[in-house]
């Protein structure tokens, strides 16, 4: 809530210049402004400055003790759309017709005292009630209500401005032309959100569809593929059988595209329930899928002989180990791959004791070719890809989508992913689960490892 004194742009003058911008700007926006009043020359000056050529110039008789140092109406070239209301009562069920017909007021001004009706707080309350997006001036002399007792009916709210009596007609124009276009970009805004809110959907709804149906065609060319292999052995030449080689392995590389698009546009969908869990599980969890898939080479890995408790989303993190340790092997032209698991506590600037929570920071490092440095900030990217050697010579094998979907996870837990690497040195990728996310330090690895060997 702001306190607009009367102090503040007395004998202020707009530029014409200035105006007509304005005014070609808020052509088409929303300019209906509500007054609730019970005195009657206040709705005829308030029509006179916001309603100039409509006949309605300020009046000259108005008690001073609402209204003072007049401006010329002729200043103010920016036309609004006025409401008049007497009572509480009246202005709240005008509001309620206007949103039923879908043209809801920007701005009321309201008084504070309106007898023999409900005061203006009252009138307020129920306003936001029936429009929560309305702008709100409360009109009043202090001696009717204080700063608390408003602040302890209306509570502290952007929607509301109190305006002190007395006031000129500047500070009237001056808050209906600001108002006014508050309520517009803030509805501009929703509007904005609720519409990439739909395009978004629509987007990872499109994802998966075409991904799924493409699939189809796929497992078909990669069928006739290999059945010409087959009947060809004989009959065909070897580039020929070569071609067709390449194309079953080239659908079968789509195929794996398009099974991590719908991975990728699933992260998008997830709901978000953080539970805490043994990271030895979740690792012991990968590893087991890694072997499922036919990724025999995990009795390299090294585990601390103690690894933490964490709070974070399991199936997640799980799929984020996953990618890691595989890349960290299929990587590595080592005769002896291995993989070293390790954990870090990241203390925040406001930690100051044992009972401030904490942030993990898992590392998995190998001991692989290492990744050359004008290439490290690239290899989260969505679709950047690994050579088979570092000269780039074999064909590029994965989708491309693994360490960018680590990355789309560490954001998620409002963490981070990066890597340190040195060529022919490895790599060590470090992953942070966000503020939280350490429980405590006291879990055991069984033994027997539950990594098969």
């Amino acid at each position: 809530m702001l306190v607009f004194s009367t102090n503040l742009y007395r004998s202020h003058q707009f530029p014409y210049s200035h105006q007509t911008k304005l005014n070609k700007a808020v052509s088409t926006r929303n300019k209906r402004i509500l007054i609730i009043d019970d005195n009657h020359e206040i709705h005829k000056d308030f029509k006179g400055v916001l309603c100039p050529g409509k006949n309605e110039k300020p009046t000259q008789e108005t008690d001073h003790k609402f209204i003072e140092n007049r401006v010329e109406h002729q200043h103010f070239s920016q036309h609004f759309e006025l409401c008049s209301a007497y009572q509480g009562e009246e202005g709240v069920q005008l509001a309620k017709e206007a949103g039923l017909k879908n043209r809801p007021f920007a701005v009321a001004f309201v008084d504070s005292r309106m007898p023999p009706g409900i005061d203006g707080i009252e009138t307020i309350k129920q306003l936001w009630e029936v429009d929560p997006e309305l702008q709100t001036v409360l009109c009043t002399a202090y001696t009717e209500f204080s700063i608390q007792q408003i602040l302890d009916e209306l509570g502290q709210c952007e929607r509301l401005l109190i305006l002190k009596k007395p006031f000129d007609l500047a500070e009237i124009y001056l808050l209906a032309t600001t108002l006014t276009e508050k309520w517009n970009s803030n509805h501009e805004m929703t509007q904005t959100l609720n519409e990439l809110e739909r395009t978004h959907e629509s987007l990872n709804e499109f994802t998966h569809f075409i991904s799924r149906d493409l699939k189809t065609p796929l497992h078909s060319i990669q069928n006739h593929a290999d059945y010409l292999c087959q009947v060809g052995q004989k009959t065909m030449s070897k580039p020929h059988l070569h071609m067709i080689g390449n194309v079953s392995l080239l659908s079968q590389r789509m195929e794996s595209l398009l099974d991590s698009l719908i991975e990728y546009s699933r992260l998008c969908r997830y709901n978000f329930d953080v539970e805490e869990f043994d990271l030895v599980e979740l690792i012991t969890e990968a590893i087991d899928i890694l072997e499922l898939s036919g990724h025999s080479a995990v009795n390299g890995i090294e585990l601390p002989q103690e690894l933490p408790r964490i709070r974070c989303h399991r199936a997640l993190v799980r799929e984020a180990l996953m990618h890691i340790i595989r890349n960290a092997f299929q990587y590595n032209d080592s005769k002896t791959k291995k993989v070293q698991v390790g954990w870090n506590i990241i203390d925040s600037e406001e930690s100051v004791d044992a009972s401030q929570p904490h942030e993990i920071e898992i590392f998995i490092k190998d001991n692989g070719r290492g990744i050359q440095k004008d290439k490290q900030g690239k290899v989260f990217e969505v679709f950047h890809q690994f050579k088979d050697d570092p000269h780039g010579e074999n064909e590029e094998t994965g989708a491309g989508i693994g360490l960018s979907m680590v990355k789309k996870i560490a954001d998620l837990h409002n963490g981070e992913v990066r890597l340190e690497s040195e060529e022919n040195e490895g790599t060590t990728v470090f992953l942070s689960l966000g503020p939280h996310s350490f429980v405590k330090d006291s879990v055991e690895v069984p033994a027997p490892p539950p990594f098969p060997c």
